[in-house]
């Protein structure tokens, strides 16, 4: 990133900071600035370049088969929990809070031994159930066969960006972010020119990018040949680890619910449909998030004294003017490159519900980051989303279809919004 553009947004930020909290810009914040302007601009293009996927295979799928893709892709995100999920997590607070970095290789063998355990668990498991599972979601075995390949894929591919994470190699975080969305744009385009665009062939394309764009993070794990033994970290990241993993499987679940429940209940024509809007308007929201979330976590794990806390209830009530305006453009180019119908209704579902989720997960991780204990607590948040996200949707889904889905969603974020705020006061020192 050129210093004179990263001076001029200093400055910008220094004085809007200034102006809104009435002191001056954190020194903390301004020596992140750089790695934190490069970082965005990865992020960004990967996003830019997943949603030009996503848009073009919906284009080319048409509704009913998009929705197949789509109910593939969230089962493969809720299996590969179980191997990624809570463990990585739990690791990069392991990792932030080393000084020696041979304690943090040893730290990581720990990792991939356990991910490793539970990648053939769940690949026995899914395999036995894939015929029952597949019955209920109404989906053929060829493409429960794609969901298991997908599922360990797709948890090596958020295992390495955790790796990155966990190390603050935002270089090679980018790499696997940006790797995977480039090489998948590259292998759709090139499917569609040969006309093979059916499902199947689509999802062999997910498949090589998870695995290609994964190998960048091989020069860390190499690393950890010779770094000594790795059983006393086993047992810090199984306790937090197990925590935020069962925080992870609620959390995926209530925000992919609604999905699952209109292919159980509606088919995959309302899913693709619904997921356009999701993906429009939701998708930049969810980029903002990503990239907030991502860096920040390391920071929030060293932040012991709470310093960071009042600041960050500023910016998330300042977040609502720009969330819901990008997320109405965003939502309006989005549908009308898929081409699809607009649902009005649904539409305002969506913007109004990320910015109340942008509210609530900047709190929610910021208090997860405190330990295994207030991990515990903003577990309740994510019960609680989920139990209103079915209660409504599974109540709501004959009358109204797929704005069942936006409007269970939209209900479920305020009860958590206002979850989290109870207990923040409760974990306040």
């Amino acid at each position: 990133m050129p210093i004179p553009f990263s001076h001029t947004l200093a400055t910008l930020l220094s004085d809007g900071w200034r102006l809104v909290f009435k002191e001056p810009l954190p020194e903390g914040i301004r020596q992140h600035l750089d790695r934190l302007l490069f970082f965005g601009a990865g992020m960004l293009s990967a996003r830019i370049l997943s949603a030009v996927v996503q848009i073009l295979l919906g284009r080319t799928l048409g509704p009913a088969h998009y929705g197949e893709l789509t109910i593939v892709t969230l089962l493969a995100g809720y299996l590969s929990l179980p191997i990624a999920g809570g463990w990585g997590l739990a690791f990069t607070r392991v990792a932030a809070t080393q000084d020696d970095p041979q304690k943090s290789y040893q730290a990581l063998k720990a990792l991939l031994l356990i991910c490793l355990c539970f990648a053939l668990a769940v690949a026995a498991g899914v395999y036995l159930l894939r015929d029952p599972l597949g019955a209920w979601l109404n989906l053929p075995r060829r493409l429960m066969n794609l969901t298991l390949f997908m599922s360990l894929l797709y948890a090596g591919w958020i295992l390495a960006k955790q790796i990155a994470q966990a190390f603050q190699a935002w270089g090679t975080y980018i790499a696997v972010d940006l790797g995977w969305a480039a090489i998948l744009l590259l292998l759709v385009v090139f499917l569609i020119l040969l006309g093979q665009s059916e499902v199947t062939a689509i999802g062999a394309a997910f498949l090589a990018a998870y695995l290609l764009s994964s190998l960048a993070i091989g020069p860390r794990v190499r690393r950890i040949i010779g770094s000594g033994p790795a059983l006393a970290f086993a047992r810090p990241i199984l306790q937090h680890g197990g925590f935020l993993l069962l925080n992870g499987v609620i959390g995926i679940s209530a925000y992919s619910i609604d999905r699952v429940l209109l292919q159980r209940f509606l088919g995959p024509q309302e899913v693709g449909l619904y997921q356009a809007h999701f993906i429009s308007i939701y998708g930049l929201v969810i980029s903002l998030m990503t990239l907030v979330l991502t860096y920040a976590f390391p920071l929030f794990c060293r932040d012991d004294r709470n310093a960071m806390g009042q600041n960050l209830k500023r910016i998330c009530w300042l977040q609502y003017p720009f969330t819901l305006l990008l997320s109405a453009l965003m939502g309006l180019a989005g549908l009308y490159l898929y081409d699809y119908p607009i649902s009005a209704p649904l539409f305002i579902c969506l913007c109004l519900f990320g910015g109340i989720q942008f509210h609530g997960q900047i709190k929610a991780w910021y208090l997860s980051s405190k330990g295994a204990a207030a991990t515990r607590r903003v577990l309740g948040s994510q019960v609680l989303f989920l139990g209103v996200a079915v209660v409504l949707l599974m109540g709501l889904v004959g009358r109204l279809g797929m704005l069942a889905g936006g409007v269970s969603l939209l209900v479920a974020a305020v009860a958590s919004l206002v979850y989290l705020n109870h207990i923040e006061k409760d974990l306040a020192p």
